[in-house]
């Protein structure tokens, strides 16, 4: 809808050239641009992770030394739990008892982190829209302003699943070490 409402506007301007089309093809078209690279993203992280190219020990998704401080000082654990997900927020509950909801969260946190990764940047790629649209000065604050909003929406999410996923690491590794630890107690019985 929002993608026929932007080749509407830009058909309408074409004819009519008129300030508030203007505006509203500016507005369609850079809406329909960020949802449909968001649409884009979310079908080729499923194919990437489906191939086996999301290691939790790859160079990109191993925690790096700062990344610690880094959450301790913005707070993220602070405000992670207020920040709004999309779907159900209890596929992340962790039943300590099962080892494979575990590693799928692992894979979750690593393609959703994917998603956002790869929306930052591209949320600034609108700013290109400027040129398109011959928008100069300091209307070009405007596609700034925008590609900064989407980037931040992007990075919030990006960092909890760098913050999340250590945890649920180690958590998957207590779980196999009392696993190990019953069955030794078994064979031993």
């Amino acid at each position: 809808m929002l993608s026929l409402a932007a080749v509407f506007t830009v058909l309408y301007y074409t004819v009519y050239k008129n300030a508030v089309i203007f505006s509203l093809m500016v507005t369609f078209v850079t809406m329909a641009y960020h949802c449909i690279y968001r649409i884009l993203i979310s079908l080729t992280v499923p194919l990437v992770q489906k191939r086996g190219w999301l290691n939790e020990n790859g160079l990109y998704f191993r925690e790096k030394k700062f990344e610690a401080k880094l959450y301790k000082l913005l707070r993220v654990k602070a405000w992670k739990d207020k920040y709004p997900v999309y779907g159900d927020r209890n596929t992340f509950q962790v039943n300590g008892n099962l080892r494979k909801p575990i590693d799928t969260i692992v894979q979750i946190t690593m393609s959703a982190e994917l998603v956002h990764a790869l929306g930052a940047p591209l949320g600034f790629l609108s700013i290109l829209l400027c040129f398109w649209t011959q928008v100069y000065g300091w209307d070009i604050a405007v596609f700034a302003v925008t590609a900064t909003v989407a980037a931040i929406v992007e990075i919030c999410p990006l960092m909890i699943q760098r913050y999340n996923r250590p945890r649920y690491i180690k958590l998957r590794e207590i779980i196999k070490k009392r696993e190990q630890a019953k069955t030794v107690r078994i064979t031993d019985n």
